[in-house]
């Protein structure tokens, strides 16, 4: 039987940007959490992987929950800066 080689499965690898980036932005608001998303994403691309529409969709949709009307402006703008799909 083949052994799994999890740690390199691009899933557990993603799983793990996410879970970095949940842990940074444990109690800031989502003015404060930008420059980590900004970093997960990066790292993401580093990495050769991307978050695909569905996923982004329910990071932002989990996020977008709690912000106010001037963090869904923020919100907004760095979604155009990342070229993230509309419908978010």
């Amino acid at each position: 039987m083949t052994r799994v080689d999890w740690a390199s499965h691009p899933a557990v690898r993603k799983l793990s940007v996410l879970m970095a980036l949940i842990n940074q932005s444990e109690g800031k608001s989502f003015s404060e959490m930008i420059p980590s998303i900004i970093e997960a994403n990066k790292h993401l691309t580093a990495m050769g992987l991307a978050f695909t529409n569905d996923e982004i969709k329910l990071i932002f949709d989990v996020m977008k929950k709690d912000m106010s009307e001037e963090e869904m402006k923020q919100f907004n703008k760095l979604r155009s800066l990342m070229n993230l799909p509309t419908w978010l």
